[in-house]
């Protein structure tokens, strides 16, 4: 295996600007045997074994090699490809393969025959919808919340915290799980929620922001105005059963514990911006 230090020069030209390589290695090194080369080996033996033997018994008569003879070769050739030259090229690109993880991504290079670069990126938040600011985001759709930030980055507005929920009807952390903390957090000047038609979350939110008497901004977007009853869209949890999960409920409960809601994104954005004044107040 190589040293660390060749290793970290293979993977340092794929490094961009603030990436900084936090741990580096190879995958393991020579001949490697997998447990499904148990059950392969003995077929490849039978697969390359009796046309092997079949060709050496027609080398051995006394008729001559014909034509014909040379259908056996493709067997052979893949038969022994497959018992051992497998094993051979697995082991040459294992030796140069190299495996990074940065600060913001997984990387795999490899440079055997040619050069070829596979990246994972860590985390899924969409680098243009980020940046630090002043703003809590608790939010049910990841696709919207990328949305309504990418617009307040636009805006001069980032983000101190962002919480994605999920918008199943049975989960773990739930909005009024996340508030407390929003809280008390006295980087996070303003909230902003983004929530959908569908169960009882908004409204858990707007009582537990009464019973913590929430001082700070709040900003909601609640998605699904125009869906019918008993219809899901998307979301598992995102129907409306009764009066149960309407825009109407989740509008009323918010709106009277002194947040401000929303139906469409612009009208958000331009509250949140009006109500921040539109600056940028970066986390210490």
């Amino acid at each position: 295996m190589l040293d660390q230090g060749t290793v970290q020069h293979e993977l340092r030209p794929e490094l961009g600007p603030g990436e900084r390589l936090l741990w580096s290695g190879m995958p393991r090194q020579g001949v490697v045997f997998r447990p499904i080369d148990l059950f392969l080996i003995p077929f490849i033996l039978l697969w390359a074994g009796i046309p092997t033997f079949a060709a050496l018994g027609l080398l051995k008569s006394d008729r001559g090699v014909g034509i014909g003879d040379f259908f056996f070769l493709p067997f052979i050739l893949i038969g022994a490809y497959l018992l051992v030259g497998r094993f051979i090229v697995d082991a040459k690109q294992r030796a140069r393969t190299f495996y990074g993880v940065t600060n913001q991504r997984v990387l795999i290079v490899r440079t055997w025959w040619r050069r070829r670069t596979t990246s994972l990126k860590l985390g899924f938040l969409p680098d243009v919808s980020l940046s630090p600011g002043p703003l809590g985001i608790m939010a049910k759709s990841g696709t919207l919340s990328y949305e309504v930030c990418h617009r307040l980055v636009d805006r001069g507005l980032g983000q101190n915290l962002w919480v994605g929920v999920g918008g199943d009807p049975v989960k773990g952390t739930r909005f009024a799980d996340i508030l407390p903390f929003m809280l008390t957090d006295p980087h996070t000047h303003g909230i902003v929620v983004i929530g959908e038609i569908g169960g009882s979350e908004e409204e858990e939110l707007a009582a537990a922001m009464r019973a913590l008497r929430c001082a700070k901004p709040v900003y909601a977007l609640i998605a699904g105005r125009t869906v019918r009853e008993g219809v899901t869209m998307g979301h598992a949890g995102a129907i409306i059963a009764g009066d149960i999960g309407t825009i109407a409920s989740k509008t009323a409960a918010l709106a009277g514990v002194g947040a401000q809601v929303f139906t469409r994104i612009r009208d958000l954005v331009d509250a949140v911006v009006a109500g921040t004044g539109g600056e940028l107040v970066p986390p210490i």
